[in-house]
């Protein structure tokens, strides 16, 4: 799950509005399952000309307002702490357009104002893991544990990120364990206005070597995406190329997330579906069968597989198989994106 979350007044609840297509009236639904943009499904669809034509998904939550000027509420950390992904909506338009909780606009000092409050959180969950300990450790686990905790202490005292710091394998696995915040994925948005959309690749760059590789940044005018999806998908491409885009900053956001949730996709075709489905990255045939569905994965022989680019290069699966690009796989073969599978099953 991506949990969006942004200081008051940054147009947070707009990128939501827009991403879960909500009215006003459904401003209650916080969560929601939102398609993944995919040009491969929509070539597929034309060639099979399906009944149904079904996305991936990827699923996001609004979380409140992180407001400093209030005490943070617990629930939201908690939160934070449940998301795979924490995405923050930073403000970087004209503070004469809308009210804000300062007195100007500065995305820097929210920025690390805001990673500042994610490393406090951390280092009291590593002070209080510490503490407990000195209660008795019996397990040799447990030793390494706190090691681990003890030499992650420092890091976050000197306002660094545990996802800036390499650290080995064994290290993450013990950190995961606690949910801490500096470790997620980190994902930043920035609600730009009209006026730098023609800069929105250097503002991009200038923000990702504020943050370090270790975070992806996006830029976006919601304000314009608001007024684009009121209009046809036609007009609405056309107002997109005379700002100088050539996509939509939602459709950007939308794969961002996707990519940094550690999916990727493979195809079902057929005259009554053609579908899209999300899988972790090294996900196996037989994992990517239970995500059909769990009796398919039960009764698993083989998978049929072909590559989407294969397939386009035949343009249909006889000419794919005439040429020996259709191909029979185990339930061990590591799934890559894009493959399109037909698995083969016995109940």
């Amino acid at each position: 799950m991506v949990g969006i979350t942004a200081f008051p007044f940054s147009g947070k609840t707009t990128v939501v509005n827009l991403l879960l297509k909500r009215s006003s009236l459904q401003k209650s639904e916080s969560e929601g399952r939102i398609p993944v943009p995919d040009e491969r499904l929509e070539t597929l669809a034309k060639i099979f000309e399906p009944l149904k034509k079904t996305p991936a998904f990827i699923p996001i939550k609004e979380l409140s307002a992180f407001d400093l000027r209030k005490k943070i509420d617990p629930s939201l950390i908690n939160e934070m702490k449940n998301a795979d992904v924490i995405s923050f909506v930073a403000r970087s338009f004209d503070i004469s357009l809308y009210p804000y909780i300062y007195p100007d606009v500065d995305p820097r000092r929210d920025i690390r104002k805001f990673l500042d409050e994610l490393i406090i959180e951390d280092i009291a969950v590593v002070e209080k893991r510490i503490k407990t300990s000195l209660k008795g450790v019996k397990k040799n686990s447990q030793e390494e544990e706190i090691e681990i905790l003890r030499k992650a202490l420092p890091i976050l005292e000197e306002g660094k990120l545990f996802r800036e710091v390499e650290l080995s394998n064994d290290e993450v696995t013990h950190l995961k364990h606690y949910s801490f915040l500096t470790l997620k994925p980190f994902l930043l948005l920035l609600n730009i206005g009209e006026n730098d959309l023609a800069n929105i690749g250097q503002i991009e760059d200038e923000f990702t070597r504020f943050l370090g590789k270790s975070a992806k940044v996006l830029a976006l005018s919601a304000k314009l995406e608001e007024e684009l999806s009121m209009l046809e998908p036609e007009e609405a491409k056309e107002m997109l190329l005379s700002f100088g885009l050539t996509s939509f900053g939602l459709e950007r956001f939308i794969q961002a997330c996707y990519n940094l949730l550690g999916y990727m996709t493979f195809f079902t075709v057929g005259k009554d579906e053609v579908r899209a489905w999300q899988v972790r990255k090294g996900a196996s045939a037989l994992e990517a069968a239970a995500k059909i569905h769990s009796d398919i994965a039960r009764g698993f022989i083989r998978a049929e597989v072909i590559s989407y680019e294969d397939f386009i290069g035949c343009g249909s699966m006889n000419e794919a198989k005439k040429r020996g690009l259709l191909r029979l796989e185990g339930k061990e073969y590591l799934v890559k994106d894009g493959d399109i599978l037909h698995v083969r099953f016995n109940i």
